[in-house]
């Protein structure tokens, strides 16, 4: 172990039975509670398990236990929400171990627990999948997870943190995580003799990027509004997270001397890494994203999931994203699942108590991204200010005349498309009529006044969309006509 027991009490003290201070993560569709700094590092152990279809029983598997150690009057690690207990019906210990673990060699999982039962086996997992666990490192080449195999004792069903939450900070290299049966060489690490060279510098995913670059237009510079529950906020990082960062308190200076790139990096290490954002469809990506940013990891992945099964996934509605939560995102609807998400959130919105104060900027936010996600899903949509039932219209950025101007109103020039899409009569009103159709259909089916398939759905939001955007067209091919004739 790189850490003692003692020195991961030490490290890990803020959370010494503190559930309410804890987040929730899948083990292979069980949701266990545990410190956030591990989050990440639990997500990759998941991966695995799912890689080599291990399967995982709720009644035999956790995570936080207000515990003491067995004969001891000192905390076990899963008070401290850095430990797992996996299947320990089929996992047991061995308080007298003789010899090296036993691996059954036996195909399956059913198998190998009946070796461990019949007493010619200490675990049902293989030595790969332990292998692959422990092969598992971070970008600054830590190993951050240790199994059980004491000198003291076997201890086949525990899993435990060994590592800092600053020595977490640097993120899991998923370069070293067994996905789909296979594991990748690792990326810009060099071992020798146990120690590692510095890992390379952050390499930014074009995903990150696209959709940073409007949240981060959103959270704007330097601001401590009273009135924000956040406190001191800058870059949209908090003095809370950049304390958390940091590993120390900071002040509110500290936090309005803050960096544009190191605020990138929290986002970066903190919002989308952890929430597996670049493993998920764009568009989903970006929404969930937003909520995490604006609200919090765990409730972005709730509504992920919430707006998933929405489309009929099935998933336990926990916030963490895993490799059922990816695969479910890979196979929705992605028109649909930016609409519901935005609906939820949405939703969510007005029940705060400081929705009078920050209302209108929520939903404009909200909006845009929304606008943002579902052209990236493929619909011909211009943004509406006219977005459905949680719509809001923002600030407007108009410029002001220097001097008044006179303008005698003629009757506009109809394009090709105004005749197509009900000539004179409907000049001007197309968009209104598009947008208004759009909320409509989302406050009836949200409603489940109007029960149709997704199939039919997403068709009726295509034609929506694409009446709108045909209009958008048509009003810009009169302004240019205007002009041309002026």
């Amino acid at each position: 172990m790189s850490l003692t027991t003692a020195e991961m009490r030490k490290a890990w003290k803020s959370y010494e039975a503190a559930p309410s201070k804890m987040e929730h993560t899948s083990f292979g569709g069980v949701s266990c509670l545990v410190a956030p700094e591990s989050k990440e590092t639990w997500q990759a152990l998941d991966a695995i398990l799912a890689a080599h279809g291990y399967q995982v029983r709720a009644g035999d598997t956790g995570t936080y236990a207000d515990r003491d150690i067995a004969g001891t009057s000192l905390k076990s690690l899963h008070a401290y929400g850095v430990a797992l207990d996996l299947n320990w019906d089929t996992n047991p210990v061995n308080y007298k171990p003789k010899s090296p673990v036993r691996f059954s060699a036996k195909a399956t999982q059913a198998e190998r627990a009946q070796d461990v039962r019949s007493g010619v086996a200490d675990t049902d997992m293989t030595r790969q999948m332990i292998d692959d666990i422990l092969a598992i490192r971070t970008n600054a080449g830590i190993r951050p997870l240790e199994w059980g195999n004491w000198k003291t004792k076997i201890d086949t069903m525990h899993f435990e943190i060994d590592a800092s939450p600053a020595d977490l900070a640097a993120g899991i290299n998923w370069a070293t995580v067994r996905k789909d049966g296979v594991v990748q060489p690792a990326v810009g690490l060099v071992e020798m003799a146990g120690a590692s060279i510095e890992p390379p510098p952050v390499v930014w995913t074009d995903a990150f990027l696209r959709a940073h670059a409007l949240i981060e237009k959103w959270e704007g510079t330097f601001s401590d509004n009273p009135n924000d529950p956040g406190g001191a906020t800058n870059f949209g990082i908090t003095q809370a997270t950049l304390a958390a960062w940091r590993g120390h308190p900071v002040s509110v200076d500290d936090v309005r001397n803050l960096t544009r790139d190191e605020a990138r990096r929290i986002f970066y290490a903190r919002y989308w890494r952890p929430m597996r954002l670049d493993d998920l469809p764009y568009p989903a990506a970006l929404m969930t994203y937003n909520c995490c940013v604006n609200s919090g990891l765990q409730r972005g992945g709730i509504f992920l999931q919430r707006a998933l099964n929405r489309q009929g996934a099935g998933l336990i509605e926990d916030g963490s994203v895993g490799a059922r939560t990816i695969s479910a995102a890979d196979t929705a609807a992605q028109v649909r699942l930016v609409a519901d998400f935005s609906a939820l959130y949405g939703d969510f919105y007005r029940g705060l108590s400081t929705w009078p104060v920050f209302g209108k900027g929520w939903m404009s936010r909200l909006n845009e991204v929304t606008a943002a996600a579902k052209a990236a899903a493929g619909a011909a949509v211009a943004p509406l200010s006219l977005s459905g039932s949680f719509d809001i219209a923002g600030p407007a950025a108009a410029s002001t005349p220097t001097s008044p101007t006179i303008v005698t109103k003629e009757e506009p020039p109809m394009t090709a498309i105004d005749v197509a899409l009900g000539g004179k009569y409907l000049l001007g009103k197309k968009t209104l009529i598009a947008g208004a159709a759009f909320a409509a259909l989302m406050v009836l089916h949200k409603t489940s006044l109007l029960t149709i398939d997704d199939k039919t759905y997403d068709m009726v939001v295509q034609l929506i969309a694409t009446y709108g955007g045909l209009s958008a067209l048509s009003k810009v091919e009169r302004t240019n006509t205007a002009n041309d004739v002026g």
